[in-house]
């Protein structure tokens, strides 16, 4: 075979072995594209997240938040035995502490591990705590920056609180070192905090206070077995209570429980039961029909407020609408709900706070509670 001399060795290498050259380079630059898109979208998913927050400034961990967490044989160690506790809807045992403003706390613990998952208090507390009944809006925002978005992990993933601009200035809500939260229940009309309630992370997602947005299930908000008979007396003791701490607080003199209203109450009640539709409208009537299935989770607000009907609900009771008042509301699952303020049946606890009024009855019933209060003439 005859040999190639330089120029024709030359020429084979631009026809043949340069362009081999090119198309390697080609595919290896083409190569690198797609790996290094595929990495900017590994990035992405590990960087974008579906739920974002900004990063929120946690307390240190002060006062009653430090017991979120720890044991009710811990918290009594420390606190002594309650005047009296109660179960509840909501999985929860509740613990009522004192009679005063100032010594007064209703302590829940989680039914299934004993551990206290939530404090309320409604007076100013000697206790170290970063917050304070009676503390302004101002004061509270020169001790922490209010957020109005919060990440909390929940089985795995992420679950996000959203506040509204109304949230930031009635029940701003903070965060503690501990893994607790606190919310603080403003007035509207002092603009000062009324009531603190302290919670753990499943006892805030489980109460829905806030708007809720998550890829999980949330906990569960109502038990599912209730034993109404056993809830019943302590329920109705622990809201006379509580409601008498209230009246203390707005100046008004304290009610006696009395054993007459309280029978006034039930009868009430039971004349409801009897014959509803002639009491509620027609949407009310869905809602009290769900009450009584015990269907809360499904149930809303249900409050008798008009005047004609409460008039003659009171004359087929047998009670004389000149000399008795009555508040009749749902879904009341814990007295706590008087403490927040932020629902509707809020009305109903209001009257029964500020009435001009001595004594009071009150009768529980599957989460349905009437109150009667005797006027004074």
């Amino acid at each position: 075979m005859k040999k190639l001399n330089f120029w024709q060795r030359l020429l084979l290498c631009f026809v043949v072995v340069l362009p081999l050259m090119y198309l390697n380079l080609f595919f290896k630059a083409d190569k690198q594209q797609v790996d290094q898109t595929v990495s900017n979208e590994q990035k992405s998913a590990v960087k974008s997240p579906a739920i974002t927050t900004s990063k929120v400034k946690k307390l240190k961990t002060k006062g009653l938040a430090r017991y979120i967490g720890v044991s009710t044989l811990s918290f009594r160690e420390t606190f002594g035995e309650p005047l009296q506790t109660f179960a509840s809807a909501e999985n929860i045992e509740w613990q009522q502490y004192g009679t005063s403003a100032s010594e007064y706390m209703l302590v829940g613990s989680d039914q299934n591990t004993g551990k206290i998952v939530t404090i309320y208090t409604v007076g100013k507390s000697s206790a170290k705590n970063v917050l304070q009944v009676g503390m302004s809006l101002k004061k509270l925002r020169q001790k922490v920056k209010l957020s109005s978005n919060f990440k909390l992990s929940l089985n795995e993933q992420v679950a996000q609180l959203k506040l509204s601009a109304n949230d930031l200035v009635t029940r701003p809500l903070v965060a503690f070192k501990n893994g607790s939260y606190a919310i603080s229940y403003f007035d509207s009309n002092t603009k000062k905090i009324t009531a603190i309630a302290y919670m753990a992370k499943n006892e805030l997602l489980r109460s829905q206070i806030y708007r809720v947005s998550s890829q999980t299930p949330l906990p569960v908000q109502y038990s599912s077995t209730v034993d109404w008979n056993a809830i019943q007396l302590p329920l109705q003791s622990s809201t006379l209570a509580l409601i008498n701490v209230k009246r203390n607080l707005a100046k008004k003199e304290p009610y006696m429980s009395s054993t007459e209203l309280n029978k006034v109450a039930k009868k009430i009640s039971m004349t409801i039961d009897e014959k509803p539709q002639k009491y509620f409208s027609k949407k009310q009537m869905k809602q009290y029909r769900l009450l009584k299935s015990e269907r809360l989770v499904d149930a809303t607000s249900l409050l008798l407020t008009s005047k004609t009907k409460i008039k003659q609900l009171l004359k087929d009771a047998g009670v004389d609408p000149k000399s008795y008042g009555i508040c009749y509301g749902a879904p009341v699952t814990a007295p706590t709900q008087l403490l927040t303020g932020q629902t509707k049946i809020s009305t109903f606890w209001q009257k029964l706070i500020y009435a001009d009024a001595s004594e009071v009855g009150i009768y529980y019933d599957k989460a349905c509670l009437t109150a009667v209060y005797r006027k004074k003439i």
